[in-house]
């Protein structure tokens, strides 16, 4: 009878294989991008840095980024879109620098090229215009029953009946310095979306300031993801709201250029 030899598997062939049961069960349960605790982006990038062949890795990026950024691309969910594909960049060129793959080469030039049609989505522009324009008439709608309402207090003192006049004239100048104000549901939603960033865009600065000083790798990676998704969410809202600059206290330049370096930071970090 044949002597059976025990076969020996290396403590890095063990992680792997523990990182790749932690990335199925991450997947069944939708667990994909940071900061989501055990998530397969961050399982699937340290799996490659171990070993870049790893197919089961490389197809995760590429279907669960890149293919759920292209579905929140296709149904005009553009700010969805820019963080699945920025996610699926930073570990499609981080892979690329250890295996050359031309079918990964051509994939990150197409997401190079649909994030910044995210960025600057072709619809938005024209359906602002198209809710301020259908804005204007309401405010002289729901004037008309206030003229109707004073027309009986005139009847009591024809005095008055002189001066309720003017005040018509009036209200119609009033319509056009209302048109600015949002009045439609998407104008709230962009409302909404300044009122979150300046919030939430001091404290992702302050929370990577102070994270840089503890030395911890894997928190700072997360900080910094944290604060570029926050500010390519600033510059979308930029070409439709240019005002939030003096809300957030900086330019659209400053901001643009912080993001350009802490991705080249990220890059660095994941590549250390």
């Amino acid at each position: 009878m044949p002597e059976i030899k025990a076969t020996t598997v290396s403590p890095e062939e063990q992680r792997i294989m523990q990182l790749s049961e932690k990335a199925r069960k991450s997947l069944k349960a939708g667990r994909l991008m940071p900061p989501e605790r055990d998530n397969v982006f961050d399982l699937c990038k340290e799996i490659l840095g171990m070993d870049s062949q790893n197919s089961e890795a490389k197809s995760n990026i590429r279907e669960k980024y890149k293919g759920s950024g292209d579905t929140a691309f296709n149904q005009k969910k553009y700010n969805k879109a820019v963080g699945n594909y920025t996610q699926y960049r930073t570990v499609a060129e981080y892979a690329l620098t250890v295996f050359r793959d031309k079918n990964m080469e051509k994939e990150i030039e197409l997401v190079k090229r649909r994030l910044e049609e995210a960025k600057n989505p072709p619809t938005t522009t024209t359906t602002v215009r198209q809710t301020t324009t259908t804005s204007v008439p309401k405010p002289t709608t729901t004037l008309r029953p206030t003229t109707t309402t004073i027309r009986p207090t005139t009847t009591t003192t024809r005095v008055t009946t002189t001066t309720t006049r003017p005040t018509t004239t009036t209200t119609t100048t009033t319509t056009t310095t209302t048109r600015p104000k949002p009045t439609t549901s998407v104008d709230r939603n962009l409302e909404q979306r300044v009122k979150s960033i300046c919030k939430r865009l001091p404290l992702a600065i302050s929370k990577y300031e102070k994270i840089k000083n503890t030395g911890d790798k894997e928190e700072l990676i997360s900080a910094i993801k944290e604060l570029i998704d926050i500010l390519i969410e600033t510059e979308a809202v930029y070409r439709q709201y240019p005002e939030i600059e003096s809300a957030i206290g900086y330019s659209i330049k400053q901001l643009k250029t912080v993001r350009i370096q802490k991705e080249a930071e990220l890059l660095r970090m994941i590549k250390k």
